[in-house]
């Protein structure tokens, strides 16, 4: 499977950043998957690929050029 972890909204790594500094590392926090505005102007949507957003999950990392990227933005520290 593709490895989209840097698909992720730095918002969400932030916020990980956050649990992590405040030692919050066992405990539960969600983040949602979801879309902006309903396809083709309808009022509902069908929801599918379920299995693939959890396959996402499961196998979420970051490569060694990933994490030197993140590095130079500067906005983490270190141990995180």
């Amino acid at each position: 499977m593709e490895n989209l972890t840097m698909a992720t909204d730095l918002y969400e790594l932030t916020m990980s950043q956050g649990y992590f500094n405040e030692k919050k590392t066992e405990e539960i926090a969600v983040f949602d998957a979801f879309f902006r505005k309903n396809p083709f102007g309808s009022g509902y949507a069908i929801m599918a690929g379920l299995d693939r957003i959890i396959e996402y999950i499961k196998n979420l990392h970051f490569a060694k050029e990933d994490i030197e990227y993140l590095r130079s933005l500067h906005l983490f520290t270190e141990p995180f």
